[in-house]
């Protein structure tokens, strides 16, 4: 019953937000190399160096000053195809935190990543 409440406390008001961070519709996903990439990549441009044997969540959470639950939880939705408000909702990511710029950027980041790896499939889909 509490796991019920807390969900509709901090549910997002879009459905595609919300069907999508229960792995429901286009299912759940791993985050692509590429995008790992693209994002550690921003990081290392903003002054930010990964510690051996961190993982992308921590790195991301430490770079952004949230926890690595909500910073795994919107990796995943932003590579799920949300958008970053609604990414930031699933995440239960206040929007006074004081990086929103770079959180911004990594949202904006992830897509024109996801956005080429899908032009480079479009070719292949249509065959």
């Amino acid at each position: 019953m509490l796991k019920h409440l807390k969900e509709q406390s901090v549910a997002p008001t879009s459905n595609k937000a919300t069907r999508r961070s229960r792995g429901v519709g286009k299912g759940k996903r791993m985050i692509t190399a590429e995008v790992e990439s693209a994002v550690h990549q921003l990081l290392h441009e903003r002054g930010l160096k990964q510690s051996p044997d961190e993982k992308l969540g921590d790195f991301v959470a430490r770079g952004l000053g949230i926890s690595s639950k909500q910073a795994n939880a919107f990796l995943a939705a932003l590579n799920d195809g949300n958008s970053v408000e609604d990414a930031k909702l699933i995440a239960g990511i206040e929007s006074s935190i004081a990086e929103m710029p770079l959180l911004a950027e990594i949202g904006r980041t992830i897509g024109a990543t996801l956005g080429k790896i899908a032009a480079r499939l479009k070719p292949v889909l249509q065959d």
